[in-house]
């Protein structure tokens, strides 16, 4: 299928831009019942450049690994080199929309989501966030509709691409948003409350059932051990058909032993019927329609 389009000179001139892309996205909004994004904007932000770390040292910064979905998650991540002054300027605050910047995954760049409450939480500079004009759209509904195939269509035709593909807050701008009725607003907004207090009750949930588990495992208060070394025989180097330290630990046996004074064990291939799946080439699933459905790793989620 070969796409092109045709265009005029005044349209490069105006774009400033060669590159094909911009010109064979498709849009799949027409009409000229829309803001920009420069008019939907009262306040926009990059997040810190500073370097992070994992220990917990400093103040916490949310980066997009800690999306959930919709909304902003929990950081797993610190900044140690932000003073007070300059943190409480990042602070995230209820309404606030963060927006991906930039990422090598063009499909992630643009990704949006929804802070619910105001946080002692910083965010990275790849991120950047947005205030709305609360009297032209909501917070919920920009998400929603950035987050939707007519706010990718959008995004794409904006989008920068490169090793790192950008998305800055300049492309923001130019973006068509919709003029959506208030009550049409104020359901999604219902239905987002809705939505992360759900998310919030199966986190409780899940937690609770994962106590249950390790209690009845008798790992409730497990603590394994962290030595830096182990002696084993030769034999059972042999036995495992490995090599590498780490699957010599004591601390693994320690754990195996306690499971199994508390339940029969077995091991996976007793239980479980293992198939690979199958290879489907790239340009199949792009190009070509097929009759039967199918799972890619994008397609996981955390638990299904």
């Amino acid at each position: 299928m070969i796409i092109y389009s045709i265009i005029k000179k005044s349209q490069l001139e105006g774009a400033q831009r060669l590159d094909a892309e911009y010109y064979c996205s498709p849009r799949l909004l027409s009409g000229d019942d829309f803001y920009t994004g420069a008019e939907v904007t009262r306040f926009v932000q990059y997040g810190t450049s500073e370097e992070l770390n994992e220990e917990n040292k400093g103040y916490p910064i949310l980066r997009l690994n800690e999306f959930e979905e919709y909304f902003s998650g929990i950081p797993t991540k610190s900044c140690e080199k932000l003073n007070e002054r300059q943190f409480e300027k990042l602070k995230l605050k209820r309404d606030d929309v963060l927006i991906t910047r930039t990422n090598g995954n063009p499909a992630l760049v643009g990704k949006a989501a929804l802070v619910m409450k105001d946080s002692d939480i910083a965010f990275a500079s790849y991120l950047f966030r947005i205030r709305p004009e609360k009297a032209k759209i909501n917070s919920a509904t920009l998400v929603a509709f950035l987050d939707s195939k007519f706010g990718r269509s959008e995004i794409e035709k904006y989008l920068m691409p490169s090793i790192q593909s950008n998305f800055s807050p300049a492309k923001f701008r130019e973006i068509k948003i919709p003029k959506f009725p208030d009550v049409f607003q104020q359901e999604i907004d219902n239905s987002f409350n809705k939505a992360y207090s759900e998310l919030q009750n199966s986190k409780s949930l899940y937690s609770q059932a994962e106590n249950l588990l390790l209690e009845e495992l008798g790992l409730k208060d497990f603590e394994s051990e962290n030595k830096l070394w182990s002696v084993v025989d030769l034999s059972e180097v042999k036995n495992a058909g490995r090599m590498d330290s780490e699957y010599f630990q004591s601390k693994f046996e320690i754990l195996i032993n306690r499971v199994a004074r508390k339940t029969n064990t077995k091991r996976l291939e007793d239980i479980f019927d293992f198939r690979r799946g199958i290879f489907i080439p790239t340009d199949y699933y792009r190009e070509k329609k097929t009759p039967v459905p199918y799972i890619r790793i994008k397609e996981l989620a955390n638990h299904g």
